[in-house]
């Protein structure tokens, strides 16, 4: 299973990372910034200096990536080639799965089209596949990707937690929340989900929340983020909550 769910990095308010941070620095700059704020939006994935005929062309080649499926309806719908193929499709998986690692994110797009063409009721690749695009900024269609996943698999807990990731960059925090508290309730110790519960609850101004899933993450030997907990001790001390 793919699970990518804290590569998003955003510096926050009273945060600053200066040009030689190293990577377990910038890993605890997490995303501070509630959505609407500014900064808070990923980079687009069209940058303004693109030329139109540039932007035709990267439009043509993600068409071509996801050729057979279709987003539009909130789900993936699948166009399946004409035999079910369990073993082709593992195979396409694993093969995506290596492409997003080498940095190849729309050719693992393909990739992961393919194995759930084979086999349109592989979760994993559902899960992949909405990595991948998230990585791409392709928002609605990874939301598409990864409700799949939990529709095939409710028990999903990687593909839920990465949904809860992409609802917040998407700028819906309340459905985020919910699918987070899904985490923890299918399982207590994860402690990446207690971490973002926490900043989340923070920035609802929920305290006794934030202290709680604070608590938890330690509770499981899991460091959170210095300059967040200097926030929230700042702003919402332990012993006001």
């Amino acid at each position: 299973m793919l699970l990518v769910g804290s590569c998003e990095l955003a510096t926050g308010p009273d945060v600053a990372v200066g040009p030689a941070a190293s990577p377990d620095e910038l890993r605890q700059v997490l995303a501070y910034r509630a959505p609407g704020t500014p900064g808070s939006a990923p980079p687009s994935a069209e940058s303004a200096t693109t030329t139109p005929g540039q932007t035709n062309y990267k439009r043509a080649r993600f068409a071509a990536a996801v050729s057979g499926l279709r987003f539009d309806t909130g789900v993936v719908e699948v166009e399946p080639f004409d035999e079910y193929d369990a073993d082709v499709s593992w195979t396409r998986f694993e093969e995506a799965t290596e492409l997003v690692e080498a940095g190849r994110a729309l050719k693992a797009i393909g990739a992961y089209r393919d194995s759930i063409r084979w086999a349109p009721d592989l979760a994993d690749a559902y899960n992949g596949l909405g990595m991948t695009l998230r990585l791409e900024n392709k928002i609605s269609e990874a939301l598409a990707a990864l409700r799949t996943a939990l529709q095939l698999d409710p028990a999903f807990v990687d593909a839920r937690f990465n949904l809860a990731i992409t609802l917040w960059m998407n700028g819906e925090p309340a459905e985020a929340t919910h699918q987070m508290q899904q985490v923890v309730r299918q399982q207590s110790d994860h402690a990446l989900a207690h971490e973002r519960l926490a900043i989340w609850s923070y920035y609802a101004g929920e305290a006794q929340a934030a202290w709680r899933h604070v608590r938890a993450a330690q509770a499981l030997d899991h460091a959170l983020p210095p300059q967040f907990m200097a926030l929230l001790g700042s702003r919402m001390p332990e012993r006001l909550r």
